[in-house]
């Protein structure tokens, strides 16, 4: 009877090794993409940038698409970039793409990045726009912002 005890927890300690082990492995191979609008460069209600890229940092993010960039005191990508430590690019629509990986290749609208394991990745940014915000065609309402 203890050996068949002990063989038990010995296959259950085997077992929770291996599934710790794909667990690891999973994880190597998963890619984070985020979607963030900061709104008016992430400053604009008094917030420091710092704290946009908290929010980022918390998310564990891997690449982010950040929409409306541009602040009153500019266009505040490259110092959110240099906050993270990642690379980042501006398209000429001010869309912008934020990575922890290598960028290899810049597009219009977007890069191609190498993730680990010699892997590439296409990763291109959309905004779409506030309008026609159909809701308000329906009630016939026109936002002051337009």
């Amino acid at each position: 009877m203890k050996n068949t005890i002990t063989g038990l927890v010995i296959l259950l300690c085997f077992q929770m090794c291996s599934f710790i082990a794909l667990q690891t492995e999973a994880d190597d191979s998963s890619l984070r993409v985020m979607s963030f609008n900061i709104y008016r460069g992430g400053t604009f209600l008094g917030q420091p940038l710092s704290q946009t890229a908290r929010v980022i940092c918390k998310a564990n993010a891997d690449i982010v698409g950040i929409q409306e960039t541009r602040s009153p005191d500019g266009v505040n990508a490259e110092r959110l970039a240099k906050l993270l430590g990642w690379n980042h690019y501006v398209n000429p629509r001010n869309r912008v793409v934020l990575t922890r990986y290598e960028i290899i290749e810049r597009f219009r609208d977007g890069v191609k990045v190498k993730l680990p394991k010699e892997q590439m990745a296409y990763i291109f940014n959309l905004h779409l726009p506030s309008n026609p915000y159909q809701p308000y065609q329906l009630l016939n309402i026109r936002p002051k912002w337009h």
